[in-house]
């Protein structure tokens, strides 16, 4: 059989054939695989900007805890002043 009718393959042609559909297969596998890492890496990027904003609002919260709890708590003093203000008034 001659090589210039195209129904004529030998084998070393099917297995190339064979080795380009699998080299193809392959290329498309890792075309997908790629596509899926860079949807993960978007979502990554998603998640470790929302952890670093929830982060730095906690830093924020947790300051102004801690100024609150050193304000003064007893009021004593402004009641006093509010009554001593208000009995003058009379």
């Amino acid at each position: 059989m001659s090589k210039d009718n195209k129904n004529d393959l030998t084998f070393c042609d099917v297995e190339y054939d064979s080795q380009n559909g699998t080299n193809l297969s392959l290329y498309h596998t890792n075309l997908s695989v790629n596509s899926q890492n860079l949807s993960l890496n978007d979502r990554n990027s998603s998640v470790n900007g929302s952890v670093m904003n929830m982060s730095a609002k906690s830093e924020k919260l947790a300051k102004y805890r801690r100024r609150l709890s050193h304000k003064k708590k007893d009021v004593t003093g402004a009641i006093t002043h509010f009554f001593y203000e208000t009995s003058r008034c009379n």
